[in-house]
């Protein structure tokens, strides 16, 4: 990777951490391969990074420019489990009315509702 690819997807992450949706945006409008991109070593990716955080404004903007709602970080957690192991409840439930298969399995075979059972989000 070149240090120009480097940067864009040092400064689209960041854009993606801080919630600033017009960045993303324009950044996704520049490089429209960023949508499903691997960012932090490979380990996760814009969908699965904005599910954790709960910023259900990114993760629509994702949507409408081809993210996949299913794509998985390293250890193999979809959105759906990422946003369930944070207990982001209003992500959960739009990623659900988006598509989100709710039986996708990690690489530990653990589920979303696995997850929220282990980190006690009842």
């Amino acid at each position: 990777m070149g240090n120009t690819e480097a940067k864009t997807k040092e400064n689209f992450l960041y854009a993606i951490m801080t919630n600033k949706e017009g960045e993303v945006n324009k950044m996704l409008t520049e490089h429209p391969k960023l949508v499903n991109t691997k960012l932090i070593s490979d380990m996760t990716n814009p969908m699965c990074r904005a599910s954790y955080l709960g910023y259900q404004k990114i993760i629509t903007l994702l949507l409408s420019k081809g993210g996949d709602i299913d794509c998985r970080s390293s250890d193999g957690r979809s959105p759906l489990m990422w946003a369930t192991f944070r207990n982001n409840t209003k992500v959960m439930e739009y990623l659900l009315e988006m598509g989100a298969p709710i039986d996708s399995k990690d690489n530990t075979d653990s589920n979303a509702m696995d997850l929220a059972i282990i980190m006690m989000n009842y």
